[in-house]
């Protein structure tokens, strides 16, 4: 009887730890092209894929504030495997007068569909806004599950 109460749980604990490393987070980079011609993705790492992106939303603070500036944009990437969604809060600042803004943030997924259906994660914003090109390069770094 105790041998086969141990080998439940034996059984038990590897099922247990297979689903807790199928739910692990893993590293997921976006690299994030946008201008006036559109915008377009490519993500490596837990998602593999491209496609376009499109501005669902964006709520603008401290403009026309000459050197800085703050966002709140919702973003939905559109790929192959199905389409994703992200919350942002950046901050943009000019670093060098007349050169491009650095901007900053923070991400986190509000949902997908296809294969990013259940997508979780959250992440960093880092890269380059240019309001004479109207341009926008920034990579989302950060784990998605």
């Amino acid at each position: 009887m105790r041998r086969l109460m141990f080998l439940g749980v034996l059984v038990c604990v590897f099922l247990i730890g297979d689903r807790a490393r199928a739910d692990a987070p893993e590293p997921v980079q976006i690299v994030l092209h946008a201008g006036p011609e559109g915008a377009t993705f490519t993500a490596t790492g837990a998602i593999n894929d491209s496609g376009s992106e499109v501005v669902d939303a964006v709520v603008a603070a401290a403009l026309p504030a000459p050197s800085f500036g703050f966002l709140h944009t919702i973003r939905t990437f559109y790929g192959q495997g199905g389409s994703f969604t992200i919350e942002v809060e950046s901050i943009f600042r000019e670093v060098v007068e007349g050169s491009p803004f650095e901007e900053t943030g923070h991400w986190v997924v509000l949902g997908g569909t296809g294969d990013y259906s259940g997508l979780h994660g959250v992440g960093l914003e880092a890269g380059t806004r240019d309001p004479h090109a109207h341009t926008l390069d920034v990579i989302f770094s950060g784990n998605v599950h």
